[in-house]
């Protein structure tokens, strides 16, 4: 007997072999039973998960003499449509017959009765394939067609069929098969081909599948041809060149230790291997999540086997805020790859991006502060010298910042006083949403750039963005930029504050004469500066808060209001 592939050997023979797509078997079994079957079906979804196979079924089961556990298997007309050449069931692939020609001899077939069955049943696969021409030749046919036909047309692109078709049909939406779906489904192929196997292999080879059922049996199919047995996760990496989670983990370390030599030498690792690079930057952005939740959970049977150790070492950092940054560029990556694929120079990119922004910040240092040692060195080591700009919290129309690179400005030292970790954490996974006002006009000022900034301190009253250039800073900076920056974050972070921009390179430089500061021992006290800043913040308030009528005396002048 020849050889048959595993996807066509454990193609489901009855309804309840099928592998995820419950909803759509429920509805079709009960209109079996019913007997209220439509005249057209649509089944639409990714590919390999299960449309044709179960249009198939469908066709042998409402031909079934038994409707209540149809398709049985064991009456005469089911036995006779299990060998697929059924004269009353037809299949079609649209992709190869898609001519209005074809179409209109499928019509004249149309019009002849079954030959064995109660209904005659066409299966068109692809059917957006279809030409304009076929489709509007079909319309007429698919509405009103003779009683004894059945049509079920299968498609992987729903938009590229006519809407006069789709609404002429009954559709069913198939969605993507879940890993432990697939799971189950392969160790139960594997057993009944008496195929030992790892169970981290069968996890990496469901995950490869990507929802496809179809899929997961061809990778099956090729692991078990290269593997001496039993299948190894091994092997698994090797036929489809994927990185282990020890090198991914390891990738990951590297850039949350701001080490990009050592980054880039992994790179290199993995390049040799000819590894797939969108699959990498998928694979990364699992185990980051995989870890953050792990952090807050601490359970492991929600974690993928394979990345447990990598999870668990990963979660000891306590690192979920710059784990969302890494994540963040994943998905940034996946985005701009979309143009060209060359995922590859993105990650590189993303690497020094990731790995220059400064791994210490501010409201992680600890802020033991012995009054009594206080003197007159704090107070000159936190004042600008004469030529700085003047510490203010008001927007400015053009640099706020222009002396702090030589020299700290007092306002940044004094927010990095106050900044507050927690704050920053929860302000960070707030601004996960900003995607939803990229397309909100008045914020793309803001929006468009944030992809190069980073919040690095938060406050009560003040919050501090560290972006890539003095330029941005500076673009930022303007009191139009300020203005929209604030009504949009006040917005996300439902609070009421102010927003500053500094460049990398200024940050840095104020990190240092902060830390200097904190070891001798010297930062102002915390609860002094707050007050500074609220006293700041009130002052500005009032100053910008007008009544209307002085707004439209300095608008129009004087005005006199007329009885």
């Amino acid at each position: 007997m020849a050889y048959k592939s595993l996807y066509r050997a454990y193609r489901p023979q009855t309804f309840t072999e099928v592998v995820g797509q419950t909803h759509v078997i429920k509805t079709l079994q009960n209109a079996i039973r019913r007997n209220q079957l439509a005249h057209a079906y649509l089944f639409t979804g990714p590919r390999g998960t299960g449309k044709t196979s179960i249009a198939k079924l469908f066709a042998r089961g409402i031909n079934c003499s038994h409707p209540e556990n149809a398709p049985c298997n064991d009456c005469e007309m089911c036995r006779s449509m299990l060998h697929e050449n059924h004269p009353d069931i037809i299949e079609i692939d649209a992709a190869s017959n898609n001519g209005v020609d074809d179409v209109r001899d499928l019509i004249e077939r149309v019009k002849y009765a079954p030959i064995e069955a109660k209904y005659k049943v066409y299966i068109i696969d692809e059917v957006h394939m279809l030409s304009i021409g076929a489709f509007n030749a079909l319309l007429k046919t698919l509405e009103e067609p003779p009683e004894h036909v059945i049509f079920i047309l299968a498609t992987t692109e729903i938009q590229k069929v006519l809407p006069t078709i789709i609404s002429r049909c009954q559709r069913y939406d198939f969605s993507f098969v879940s890993v432990s779906d697939i799971n189950k489904r392969l160790k139960n192929v594997f057993e009944q081909e008496n195929i030992d196997y790892e169970e981290e292999a069968v996890e990496v080879i469901a995950r490869l599948a990507d929802g496809g059922m179809r899929d997961a049996l061809t990778i099956s199919e090729q692991v078990i041809a290269y593997s001496e047995l039993p299948i190894k996760v091994s092997d698994v990496y090797e036929v489809y060149k994927i990185s282990t989670p020890q090198q991914k983990q390891a990738i990951i370390e590297a850039i949350l230790n701001k080490d990009l030599k050592t980054t880039f030498q992994l790179f290199a690792e993995i390049e040799s291997n000819s590894v797939d690079y969108k699959q990498l930057v998928l694979d990364i952005i699992e185990i980051c999540k995989e870890a953050m939740i792990f952090s807050l959970t601490t359970n492991k049977e929600s974690v993928p086997l394979r990345y447990l150790d990598a999870v668990i070492s990963l979660s000891k950092r306590n690192n979920d805020n710059e784990l969302l940054d890494i994540i963040n560029e994943m998905l940034e990556i996946i985005n701009q790859a979309k143009v060209n694929g060359n995922y590859r120079q993105y990650l590189e990119i993303s690497a020094i991006r990731l790995t220059q922004t400064k791994a210490l910040l501010i409201d992680e240092i600890p802020r033991t502060v012995d009054n009594k040692k206080k003197n007159k060195e704090t107070t000159v080591l936190l004042k600008s010298k004469e030529k700085s700009t003047p510490s203010t919290l008001q927007p400015v129309d053009k640099t706020v910042k222009e002396q702090i690179a030589l020299d700290p400005d007092e306002l940044l030292l004094k927010v990095m006083v106050v900044g507050d970790k927690n704050l920053r954490i929860q302000e960070n996974e707030l601004l996960s949403s900003l995607s939803n006002y990229r397309n909100v006009m008045k914020y793309k000022r803001i929006t468009r750039n944030m992809h190069n900034t980073q919040l690095a301190v938060s406050s009560e009253y003040l919050d501090v963005f560290v972006t890539t250039t003095k330029e941005l800073a500076d673009n930022l900076n303007t009191a139009e930029s300020l203005e929209v920056a604030k009504e949009l974050f006040d917005l996300m972070f439902k609070t009421n504050k102010n927003y500053l921009f500094v460049s990398k390179e200024v940050f840095d430089n104020t990190v240092e004469v902060f830390m200097k500061v904190h070891n001798e021992n010297k930062l102002p006290d915390k609860d002094m500066v707050n007050q500074e800043l609220k006293n700041r913040m009130t002052s500005q308030q009032e100053v910008t808060i007008k009544k209307p009528e002085q707004l439209i005396e300095e608008l129009f002048g004087e005005f006199i209001v007329e009885e």
